[in-house]
């Protein structure tokens, strides 16, 4: 088993995949319980490292029911955090609330090691629900813990996943020192993705996009492919905006309808991370006072970030935000005065 995660940290999803479904049928075919559990978790680990939300849902809630029954070996709350992470990518708030619950719940202190799986879940669950500045803290905090433990390959996926939550300047420099501890293709990429987001490098998030596809990571190549389209539309490159923009979607069919943050700069959402997570937090039913407050910056400043989403979206109101943006509506509060709170 410990074979197969490596192989996923290390980038050789299509190795890994291939092992973990040997390895379950055979476990199957010997009606060995544990086994099953173990390696029907694998599975659905590989699945969602490749970006399939669905399928990686289906192998997990298999693993989680065998876990459930009592065993020696019980890896209940990893099933669990994995299976929160699947319905957050997928969009699913309420399927993720209850995963983390049920989690919280059966994890004990001798389960310490699983905590950083579930702190990037809720992390996921959080910028599902547009607080990317939240997502982004509880990934830097992962991250911190990891590499203090030496657990550089984890500390690299939640670097990474900061960047991939628009804050790529705030840990290119880390990822790129840590990328060199951890084996495998996938932190080197990881590191690259961060670089090039920083420099707006279209050809050399092109070129990422394709690489990730290699491995078989999906979900990774449909983002960069996004990112890639939008940095091509902002130096007018329309011809390879175009090219990037086809290759996108082309990779996120087989993503089983997971939705992220990069996607959405590539399908709707408008152009910086700010306007992004206001737009969002807006589309979500918060009015801008309580987005202000939550972001702790201005009533104004809100509604000027709006009218830009709005102006670049082609859309005139919230819930015409959540229905582009594909967002659960929350019902609205109260409208608020820019007055307030003080401006920044």
């Amino acid at each position: 088993m410990g074979k197969t995660y490596a192989l996923c940290l290390g980038g050789r999803l299509l190795e890994a995949e291939m092992l973990a479904e040997r390895e379950y049928r055979v476990a199957l075919d010997r009606h060995a319980h544990v086994a099953t559990a173990e390696w029907a978790l694998l599975r659905g680990r590989v699945a969602l490292f490749r970006g399939q939300v669905v399928t990686g849902a289906r192998w997990l809630m298999e693993a989680a029911s065998l876990f459930r029954s009592p065993s020696g070996i019980n890896f209940l709350p990893v099933c669990l955090g994995s299976l929160a992470l699947a319905a957050a990518l997928a969009g699913d708030a309420h399927a993720a609330e209850e995963a983390l619950a049920e989690a919280k719940q059966v994890l004990t202190a001798g389960m310490a090691l699983f905590e950083p799986e579930l702190a990037l879940a809720r992390a996921w669950m959080a910028a599902l629900c547009g607080e990317q500045s939240r997502a982004r803290g509880l990934m830097l905090d992962v991250a911190g813990a990891a590499e203090g433990s030496g657990q550089y390959a984890t500390a690299v996926l939640a670097l990474h996943d900061v960047a991939r939550l628009g804050d790529a300047e705030a840990v290119a420099d880390r990822l790129s020192a840590l990328a060199s501890n951890v084996e495998g293709p996938l932190a080197r990429l990881c590191a690259g993705h961060a670089r090039a987001l920083v420099a707006h490098d279209g050809e050399h998030l092109d070129r990422l996009s394709e690489s990730f596809r290699s491995l078989g990571a999906d979900l990774l190549a449909a983002e960069a492919a996004a990112e890639a389209a939008a940095a091509h539309a902002s130096h007018g490159k329309k011809a390879s905006m175009l090219a990037a923009s086809a290759r996108g979607r082309r990779f996120l069919e087989v993503c089983e309808g997971a939705r992220t943050p990069a996607l959405l700069i590539f399908f709707a959402a408008p152009g910086t991370p700010r306007e992004r997570e206001i737009a969002t937090l807006a589309g979500g039913g918060m009015t801008s006072l309580e987005i202000a407050r939550r972001l702790v910056i201005s009533a104004r400043t809100v509604e000027t970030h709006l009218q830009r989403a709005y102006a670049k979206l082609g859309v005139a109101s919230r819930s015409d935000l959540a229905t582009v943006l594909g967002l659960p509506r929350k019902p609205a509060g109260r409208s608020a005065s820019p007055t307030e709170v003080p401006t920044t």
